[in-house]
């Protein structure tokens, strides 16, 4: 039994990373896809793999001589941990705690301790993974200085393991704490958006200041190591990673006991954790008026309403817009260093209005909400397809909210950047209507690429916004789109034509595009989308 469970489990996992739906890629097509979603994955991987390759090349012979080669495994451990608990807890209170096969899997003649072996499994293979994508650069360029030891090379990987265990442990502690704190919200998506806005704020932070501090901790590794050492844990664990075998036994105790005790616990408390319900905050009632809408502002609400009910939504769907407006905050903050440096290489302030409506358009195309809307309706669409309503008021209305996400933020980014810069109107006007435009634009190709290559079978609303195709090829046309856009204004500016003239000729491009992909979606599109599913 434990084998089918480890099965299914695994399956679901290598589906996350090859991007296929709930019934796997069937035919020639979906073998195709399926592929160039692992190359892609594959890629990203080795993108993080040969950055933190250089983090850490920086950091091991300056340890090396020193000697402090215990240090730099303290480090390799410290980062390889961060990245796995940050990556697991969300999965941990998800598959431990609030997975929806809890009560049929329950039902059946399996042991629930079969049950929790099989996600705990799971989840160490996930910790697994993201843990070597700090810990195998690391160890590389380690050996690079250092001679090979069989014995040293052992401890480590079996420090790796431990650690996996013991992020493991702390992920089923923290994904228990989210649960339980998120369902006593009445906006459980708050908590969790929240959390990862946190976690990319953090990440955006650390990697702004890692020059500084890699060099703070080159600089000062002896004043560190001396401190450290006087932590008995970490230094047991980076004595250990380089052969001391007394360190090494008491780094792997201080990594196994959590866990040893996490999965006591749960083994003992399972049934119960699985099959609790847990209150939600109480809603007062009050009885109102019943309000009419018209069907168009019904859907917006629908639309609205699934969108803010997910964090994985608002993270993923809405990260362009939170880059957006933090850009806006920082143009306004530093808009004087801004026309030095325009001033010192010698960009004229109405090129740099348009550098900056091109700048806003790749913030914006990150991820359109519209590219994962349709795919997101699930096998439900059949629900909406009976319903009274013209086909292409179901896909404006998913148009429109992404309208009303984007179009304010890149408003006040082009303010921010006219407020600045203090361009006239004969080139605020165009480069305004261009940024409106482009975003129109993008938001209809998004549309229009989910209809035509849409997710319904996805067991997880993770499935639909990042591993969807429609969102990989709306990704990719928003970007060409982009440059396209920023190639052909360079090439028009240096054969003379004037920015106000080259802003002008784009942003007319920009509307007779947006217009002709309007007339896309509610014709071609939407007799399609009747036929979804």
């Amino acid at each position: 039994m434990l084998k089918a469970l480890l099965k299914v489990n695994f399956a679901a996992l290598v589906s996350w990373l090859s991007g296929s739906g709930k019934r796997g890629s069937k035919g020639k097509g979906g073998k195709v896809k399926g592929i160039v979603y692992a190359l892609l994955m594959l890629y990203a991987l080795g993108v993080f793999c040969w950055l933190f390759g250089q983090i850490f090349q920086l950091l091991a012979k300056p340890l090396y001589n020193a000697g402090c080669g215990w240090l730099y495994f303290v480090y390799v451990f410290i980062v390889a941990f961060a990245v796995m608990f940050i990556f697991s807890v969300f999965a941990a209170k998800n598959r431990l705690y609030e997975a929806k096969d809890n009560d049929l899997l329950l039902s059946m003649p399996i042991p629930p301790t079969v049950i929790l072996a099989s996600r705990m499994a799971l989840l160490f293979a996930m910790n697994f993974i993201f843990g070597v994508l700090v810990v195998a650069p690391a160890v590389y360029r380690w050996y690079e200085l250092v001679p090979f030891e069989l014995g040293s090379f052992v401890c480590i990987l079996a420090e790796f393991l431990g650690l996996c265990l013991f992020s493991l442990s702390l992920s089923a502690l923290f994904g228990w704490l989210l649960s339980l704190v998120s369902s006593r919200m009445r906006k459980k998506a708050l908590v969790e958006t929240l959390i990862s806005f946190v976690f990319l704020a953090a990440y955006f932070y650390v990697y702004s200041q890692l020059n500084k501090i890699i060099a703070d901790l080159i600089a000062n590794n002896t004043q560190i190591a001396a401190s450290i050492s006087g932590v008995a844990p970490l230094y047991w664990i980076g004595a250990g990673a380089v052969g001391e075998i007394g360190s090494f036994a008491l780094g792997m105790l201080v990594m196994l006991a959590p866990f040893a005790a996490v999965y006591a616990i749960l083994t003992r408390t399972f049934i119960k954790t699985a099959t609790t319900k847990r209150g939600t905050a109480k809603i007062k009632y009050e009885a109102k008026e019943q309000k009419v809408s018209s069907r168009s502002s019904a859907l917006l609400g629908k639309e609205a309403a699934r969108f803010f009910s997910s964090s994985t939504c608002i993270v993923n769907n809405g990260l362009g817009v939170v880059i957006i407006v933090v850009a806006a905050v920082a143009v306004l903050i530093y808009g004087s260093r801004l026309r030095q440096l325009m001033n010192m290489v010698m960009i004229p302030t109405d090129l740099a209005v348009c550098l900056g409506t091109v700048a806003a358009a790749m913030m914006a195309g990150l991820v359109v909400p519209t590219s994962s809307s349709v795919s997101l309706e699930g096998k439900s669409i059949w629900v909406i397809q009976s319903m009274p309503v013209d086909p292409a008021q179901v896909l404006l209305s998913k148009l429109k909210l992404s309208l009303i996400m984007f179009l304010p933020p890149v408003v006040f980014f082009m303010a921010a950047l006219f407020i600045v810069f203090g361009t006239t109107a004969a080139v605020a006007v165009p480069a305004f209507i261009l940024s409106v435009a482009i975003i129109v634009v993008m938001a209809e190709i998004g549309l229009i690429s989910n209809v035509n290559h849409p997710l319904l079978n996805w067991t997880s609303e993770t499935q639909a916004i990042k591993n969807s195709s429609s969102v990989i090829i709306s990704m990719v046309i928003d970007m060409v789109l982009v440059f396209t856009v920023g190639i052909g204004g360079y090439l028009m500016l240096s054969r003379g034509v004037s920015v106000e003239t080259t802003l002008m000729v784009f942003a007319v491009v920009m509307l007779l595009a947006a217009r002709v992909l309007y007339g896309v979606i509610i014709g071609k599109s939407a007799r399609k989308f009747a036929f979804l599913g």
